[in-house]
């Protein structure tokens, strides 16, 4: 028994030395460095830091209270949590495989041997001699350990734990789609309440045209085309209304199931007129090497990278010889008072090997196809990085751009206001023809509702803008379950 000990200690102590991590070595691709092509530090945007609540910028207290419900209730965002356990779950058991591994078992039997049967004679048994039933009572311990010399299990972990991190990542991700389409739609419902106040103006001052033609024509100054062209203008204008209060009732009832609420359970709240809201007067973008620290999805393909190149080192590592050790220790007796006796004490150890020597190939294809699949996630890091450029560059440009359009509207909106009104006066003044006010009155209710689109655009332009930048600095963390969260509306009963 000395012997097999001496054994034992003088394997480990020759191979424990010698063990590494065999496979590739992870190395974290390099970050990109500049500017944004389309950024414009003269205008609005600035390299500043973003805040990670970015919705917060638009200064609206609703909105951020629909953010916090949708943190809160949201079924996509608790799938995603879910399967972040999961994952990390799958990590710790992962990691569990580099320790020991112990149990305790204990087990009791009794056994009666027939008297017909071989081994012992009736007669030794009829005089006292002998005992066909026998009582066994055992309670031990059983450990074993897998070396993990040459880096295999530490590789698997190393794939688990990234695995990990990138679905914590698509938990990230899947909180800023949600708050940049809670803020998109938000932003689009007001507006459009912003167009149909501006419409139900316009319908004022064309019902106040309409009746002075009406008038006009019962006295005889005017012929019975002018109210006839009044009333069809009127009436195109009005028709646009129906649109726009439908547009905004579907967006309040897309706001509450985004927040994980009944589609009815918010609109008493939401169609409440309120100011559409307004953009920061600077943007903060940072830099291109930030954009990589930032999105979620290029953090979770970088991380996902990181397991691919982790699998390749467990693929290598089933070319090596593993070993174990394992050991049982215990007592073990014929009758139970036995068990404390020192005699009744039992152990084994052994020590295992095992080494693959033919395997026909299928070691070498399983590294071969560890190697491609990490090929794989390095050509997908790349693509999401490129895309995130793209989206950043096309996301700045439509904002300034956006921005552009809301300014020459604006202007636009002044001169046809200011044109409407010489028409009316100088028709008023039997100096102009009505045609003219018709024309001058319809340009305006066109050029108001472009410039409260307009204005819409600006804003979703900019949750645009936050969103391709991966919201802020710093990953957006939701409060810790149990906190104290807004409620924007009574969950339905069930």
């Amino acid at each position: 028994m000395n012997r097999c000990r001496a054994a034992i200690v003088a394997l480990l102590t020759a191979t424990l030395p010698a063990a590494c991590t065999v496979g590739p070595h992870y190395v974290r691709p390099a970050a990109g460095t500049g500017d944004f092509a389309a950024a414009d530090p003269a205008a609005v945007v600035v390299a500043d830091a973003v805040r990670a609540d970015w919705w917060a910028a638009f200064d609206d207290p609703l909105l951020v209270e629909l953010v916090d419900a949708a943190v809160a209730g949201n079924p996509g965002l608790r799938i995603a949590e879910a399967r972040v356990r999961e994952a990390r779950a799958l990590a710790r058991a992962s990691a569990a495989s580099l320790l020991p591994s112990l149990a305790a078992r204990g087990a009791g039997a009794v056994a009666r041997l027939s008297e017909n049967g071989p081994g012992i004679d009736s007669a030794f048994v009829s005089q006292g001699l002998a005992d066909r039933t026998n009582d066994v009572y055992e309670a031990s311990f059983d450990a074993a350990w897998e070396l993990d010399l040459f880096g295999g299990n530490r590789r698997r972990t190393e794939a688990a734990a990234a695995r990990a991190e990138a679905a914590d990542e698509a938990r990230r991700g899947v909180v800023l789609s949600l708050a940049a389409e809670i803020a998109r739609t938000y932003v689009e419902l007001r507006g459009a309440q912003r167009r149909l106040a501006i419409l139900e103006t316009n319908l004022d001052l064309q019902r106040q045209t309409l009746a002075l033609a009406d008038r006009k024509h019962q006295a005889g100054l005017a012929p019975e085309l002018e109210p006839v062209r009044a009333r069809a203008q009127f009436a195109a204008t009005q028709a646009q209304i129906p649109s726009l209060q439908a547009f905004i009732r579907l967006a309040a009832q897309r706001l509450a199931v985004l927040t994980g609420a009944a589609p009815e359970s918010m609109l008493e709240r939401l169609l409440v007129v309120a100011p559409l809201p307004s953009p920061p007067d600077l943007v903060p973008v940072g830099l291109r090497s930030e954009l990589l620290r930032r999105r979620p999805d290029i953090r979770a393909a970088e991380r996902r990278l990181a397991a691919a190149t982790a699998d390749v080192g467990v693929a290598v590592a089933a070319r090596f010889p593993s070993f174990a050790l394992t050991g049982t220790g215990g007592v073990q007796a014929g009758a139970l008072s036995a068990l404390v006796e020192g005699a009744s004490g039992t152990w084994a150890l052994r020590a295992l090997l095992a080494w693959p020597i033919f395997t026909g190939g299928r070691i070498s294809s399983g590294i071969d196809a560890s190697a491609a699949r990490a090929d794989v996630a390095t050509a997908e890091y790349d693509q999401a990085v490129l895309s995130a450029l793209e989206d950043v560059e096309g996301a700045l440009v439509g904002y300034l751009e956006a921005l552009t359009t809301r300014r020459r509207l604006g202007e636009a909106v002044a001169d046809s206001r200011e044109a409407a009104m010489i028409a009316r006066r100088t028709f008023d003044s039997g100096l102009g023809d009505f045609l003219s006010v018709l024309d001058a009155e319809r340009r305006l209710t066109e050029i108001t509702d472009r410039e409260a689109s307009a204005q819409t655009n600006v804003a979703t332009a900019l949750v645009r803008l936050y969103k391709t930048l991966g919201g802020g600095w710093e990953p957006f963390e939701p409060p810790a379950a149990g906190a104290a969260r807004p409620m924007v509306a009574a969950r339905p009963s069930r």
